[in-house]
């Protein structure tokens, strides 16, 4: 997000040097991206944030796994 951001504030810059600046594009364009990466954060908190935990009796490879639905037993069948 970071990026796009920074990507589009030279953008802004180089039209602000030519004169051509549409405030209101921009600022748009920002919310925008701003948006979108509260969304894909949001996403990959709903997917990935049980690999955070302060439960210590759950191993953080148990929490891994769990992600995809598996058990450490998955990995270790013959």
């Amino acid at each position: 997000m970071n990026l796009e951001n920074d990507q589009i504030r030279e953008e802004f810059q180089d039209a602000k040097a030519q004169g051509e600046v549409d405030e209101e594009y921009f600022a748009t364009r920002l919310g925008e991206v701003e948006r979108e990466g509260a969304r894909q954060e949001k996403e990959a908190l709903a997917t990935y944030g049980m690999l955070e935990g302060s439960d210590p009796r759950i191993a953080p490879l148990r929490r891994a796994l769990a992600v995809w639905g598996l058990t450490p037993d998955d990995l270790f069948q013959p």
